[in-house]
């Protein structure tokens, strides 16, 4: 393996993690109301506000589903608790999509919230798919209930689960 790969045995690796998921609110019906190239563009823009902060908290993007992302944290090295790392990635993400919609706001274009989740716990680890198709993921509850709690947060809420609270 040469430097900077992740290696994880067939079975996948139990590791404590922090997942974050993060979802643009009201994306639907933007999407259903404008033009697919405008949607594009703006998917763009809301997608640089949360995937820079992910990767300097020492996070992983995990996946990209339509206007959401789901990351983990505690996989690459840091000098932080897993839940610490999320936690300001979260804050960061906040603050770059109230940037940006006060930028859209002074071009009269529509303002869109984001809504985060995070969860920490033990999750496996691995690489998931056929020999066609394979992709790292994170699987456990704690992965589930941190979508859980992001599907509940509305604009501008981060939604932490107790073990994230205690570590923080």
């Amino acid at each position: 393996a040469s430097k900077g790969d992740l290696q994880f045995n067939s079975e996948g690796e139990r590791k404590e993690i922090s997942t974050l998921f993060v979802d643009i609110r009201g994306f639907t019906p933007f999407n259903e109301t404008h033009d697919a190239q405008e949607v594009m563009q703006t998917l763009n823009q809301y997608m640089d506000c949360m995937l820079k902060p992910i990767m300097s908290e020492a996070g992983l993007v995990d996946k990209i589903i339509g206007d959401g992302v789901m990351a983990v944290f505690g996989v690459l090295p840091s000098t932080q608790h897993s839940a610490r790392d999320a936690f300001n990635a979260a804050q960061q993400m906040l603050q770059k999509a109230l940037l940006l919609n006060q930028q859209r706001q002074a071009q009269g274009l529509e303002q869109l919230g984001i809504g985060i989740g995070i969860a920490t716990g033990c999750a496996v680890l691995g690489i998931l798919g056929s020999h066609e198709r394979r992709a790292f993921t994170a699987i456990g509850k704690h992965v589930n209930l941190a979508a859980r709690l992001e599907s509940n947060a509305r604009v501008g809420e981060i939604l932490i689960d107790t073990e994230s609270l205690q570590a923080l």
